[in-house]
């Protein structure tokens, strides 16, 4: 990508808004990142997202670097977004949009989780980030094949989220995740592709999962279930009929999930690590039940 105009930069990162969508989206597809405007949507709807303008920073000019905190409840944030413009990079660009979204936290002692790239990395390390578990990024070419693992006798599919299913879907994700995401969930099944939903044998919801499209790309995530053969079943019920690629990424430890999945044909592709401050392990348990995240921006 050729430098962007504009020398100079804005004095402080500045708050961005739905204003500064196509902007953002400029930016993100100049970097290779698949997101799409609806992708930008949900982010703006969720999060709150921090940016530094080309020089004369009004709205319009290009975003040189932005960063993104989603506050889950009073107990945690994610951190994500992270990105610079190849050229404004070595400017300190990057600390600043992050260092301005751990200020936004709800209070100082709110614990920040981020998926890191390798790129970022040292700059996270810096900040005071500790890895605390890593992901396994699983793509497949598609589509999958037509089986679906067995599940226990009397347990059942659902081919969609119902209004009587959103506050059980609420209540298990807070479980498993380990933090009160609410308002990203409603915001991130509004833009699914798909949903699913697993019932046991008492008609108790025992797990969830969305399917998003980015462009052909259909991302698995978030799932949650507390068996990942359970897991397994909501990834395949999720990806079936699509034809183009997908992508999962799935929190190590699932290992029965991840290796149904690659007995499927998936392979690892990458394996990012899941870095935190203010906390020395993942939250629920190390994400027992949390079995994909919805994406690395949001987990």
């Amino acid at each position: 990508m050729a430098p962007i105009p504009g020398g100079g930069l804005a004095d402080e990162p500045t708050r961005l808004g739905f204003e500064d969508l196509q902007a953002l989206l400029n930016l993100s597809t100049a970097l290779d990142w698949p997101h799409t405007e609806v992708d930008w949507r949900t982010i703006l709807l969720s999060g709150i997202v921090y940016g530094v303008r080309a020089e004369g920073g009004g709205l319009g000019a290009p975003i040189l670097a932005c960063a993104a905190l989603f506050p889950y409840g009073e107990g945690m944030c994610a951190l994500g977004m992270v990105m610079v413009a190849s050229g404004a990079r070595r400017r300190g660009l990057g600390r600043r949009v992050v260092e301005r979204c751990l200020a936004a936290r709800p209070h100082d002692g709110v614990p920040v989780l981020l998926a890191s790239t390798v790129e970022g990395e040292p700059l996270y390390r810096r900040l005071g980030f500790a890895t605390v578990g890593r992901l396994e990024k699983l793509l497949h070419d598609g589509p999958l094949p037509t089986a679906s693992p067995a599940l226990p006798a009397g347990w059942r599919l659902g081919p969609h989220i119902a209004m009587a299913d959103l506050i059980p879907v609420l209540r298990l994700d807070r479980r498993v995740f380990g933090g009160a995401r609410d308002g990203f969930l409603k915001h991130r099944i509004s833009q699914a592709a798909g949903a699913a939903t697993l019932f046991d044998a008492a008609g108790r919801l025992a797990g969830y999962g969305l399917a998003v499209r980015q462009g052909d790309l259909l991302i698995l995530g978030p799932i949650a279930a507390d068996d990942d053969r359970a897991a397994l079943a909501l990834s395949t019920a999720l990806a079936a009929g699509h034809e183009g690629p997908l992508r999962i990424d799935v929190p190590a430890g699932h290992t029965a999930l991840s290796d149904g999945l690659q007995g499927m044909g998936f392979r690892v592709a990458d394996r990012p690590p899941l870095m935190a401050r203010g906390m020395t392990a993942l939250p629920a348990g190390g994400w027992a039940g949390y079995a994909a995240i919805a994406a690395q921006a949001f987990l």
